[in-house]
């Protein structure tokens, strides 16, 4: 008699090991699709974030330089300004401020244009900048202070 408790207290620990990595099997097949879908998720929204934010630097500064240029040369302003991660490339041409970005999905770019001439430079990175606006007589600058 004690020979056969003994055994089904074998089997027993024996149901329940297989059942306990048969539990843990299912949750590890549920949690880890959830974790990669939740992190795909987060990336491109970080990412759609960092476009917005590109967009209200180059907006603002079209407004700032429109706003000097029509005031007048020598003015000049300094603005204080968080540049987004994912810059790829940040650059004035004419009368467009350019920022491509990038994606999960290639390059994006995000763009705001003005009827003045720009000429200068942006940062080419994330992180916090003073930027000087000034007006010239025939457009405005603008640079990074140093």
């Amino acid at each position: 008699m004690f020979l056969t408790k003994g055994v089904i207290l074998l089997v027993s620990r024996g149901q329940f090991a297989m059942e306990y990595l048969a539990v843990l099997g299912i949750t590890l097949l549920l949690i880890v699709p959830i974790a990669v879908i939740v992190y795909t998720y987060s990336s491109v929204s970080n990412e759609q974030i960092s476009q917005q934010q590109a967009l209200q630097i180059a907006r603002k500064l079209v407004d700032t330089a429109e706003a000097v240029y029509y005031f007048g040369a020598p003015t000049k302003t300094t603005l204080k300004l968080q540049f987004p991660s994912y810059i790829k490339n940040a650059t004035i041409l004419q009368n467009t401020i350019l920022f491509v970005m990038e994606t999960t999905h290639g390059d994006s770019d995000v763009f705001a244009e003005t009827k003045i001439n720009l000429t200068g430079s942006l940062p080419q990175s994330s992180g916090l900048y003073e930027i000087r606006v000034q007006a010239l007589e025939n457009g405005v600058n603008i640079s990074v202070v140093e």
